[in-house]
Parts: C-alpha cells; structure tokens; sequence
C-alpha cells in the first residue's frame, strides 16, 4: 500500500509540472505606425496629457534582465 501511495504522488507532482518544461518563445515587437500593411487594424495614438518619460537600459549579461526607469509624466 506504501508504494501505490509513493507512486500516486510522484504521478500527480509529473503531471502538475509537466507544463512547466516548456521553453517561452521570443516575441518580436512590430512597429505599428510605419504602414498600414500589416492588416491589423487601425491605430490610435495617446494624448499628449498621457505621456511618459521611460528609459531602457542594457540587458544584464548575468542575469539576462533589462532594467526600465519610469521618470514619471504629466
């Protein structure tokens, strides 16, 4: 009974991690405003009472992170 017991855990812990194995794919970031080609839609632009100021910083060659600095907005 001990093994069936051992077993139906290590089966249900396989299986709730199994969706875990998967490596995420890079999405590539498409500017919109250039043509109209791509077939998307239509797009609509924020008012300037909307604006932001960020920065982006360099990727981390150790921990492959890119840092962003919101400097705030109106």
């Amino acid at each position: 009974m001990k093994h069936f017991t051992f077993l139906s855990i290590l089966c249900f812990l396989g299986i709730l991690f199994a969706g875990c194995t998967g490596i995420p794919q890079a999405t590539s970031l498409q500017n919109p405003g250039n043509s109209g080609a791509s077939g998307q839609g239509t797009v609509d632009t924020m008012p300037v009472a909307s604006a932001v100021d960020v920065a982006v910083l360099q990727k981390d060659p150790i921990y492959s992170t890119v840092d962003v600095v919101f400097n705030g907005g109106n």
